[in-house]
């Protein structure tokens, strides 16, 4: 084989070496990119998903907590007022929960209605040890009240696309 041949041979074998490592580095960039940006998307579609279980769980929260405070009302008027005290006391821990949404956000502002269901609370634990004590009347207005602030938030977070939250 000629010496010019070779040398060309050879320098061609070099630069398609070269060309091909080239090549091979930009595929690998380029596979690193889509690999970067399918990792963030489905980050972002994971958080997505997130927040609107969340959102999903909360609506379920504050509808199970409407239900058990029409059934508190239902028994302060029929005057059993032990049920009612439990049922309370199961309001307070459910409205407690829902007022620690994740990230620290208060969507609802639970803590007067908290306030007003711990003062319920204290009344109903007194009639119970002394049933001298008078329950007043007023008390279901001021769950109807509560019922009402509740069933407004549902009204204006249920069918919205993110909740409002």
């Amino acid at each position: 084989m000629p010496p010019w041949l070779v040398y060309n041979l050879d320098t061609f074998l070099s630069g398609a070496s070269l060309l091909t490592s080239v090549v091979g580095l930009a595929v690998a960039v380029w596979q690193a990119v889509k690999a970067r940006r399918a990792a963030e998307a489905a980050r972002d579609a994971a958080n997505r998903a997130e927040k609107q279980i969340g959102r999903q769980v909360l609506l379920t929260d504050v509808s199970a907590s409407l239900r058990i405070l029409e059934e508190i009302r239902t028994l302060m008027r029929a005057m059993r007022y032990e049920p009612a005290l439990m049922r309370t006391s199961d309001l307070i821990g459910q409205l407690t929960q829902v007022r620690q949404v994740k990230g620290g956000t208060n969507p609802l502002d639970l803590g007067g209605m908290l306030t007003q269901l711990h003062v319920l609370q204290e009344l109903l634990e007194r009639k119970m040890h002394d049933p001298s004590v008078v329950v007043d009347p007023q008390a279901t207005k001021v769950l109807s009240r509560l019922s009402a602030r509740l069933n407004s938030w549902m009204g204006d977070h249920k069918y919205t696309a993110d909740g409002g939250l």
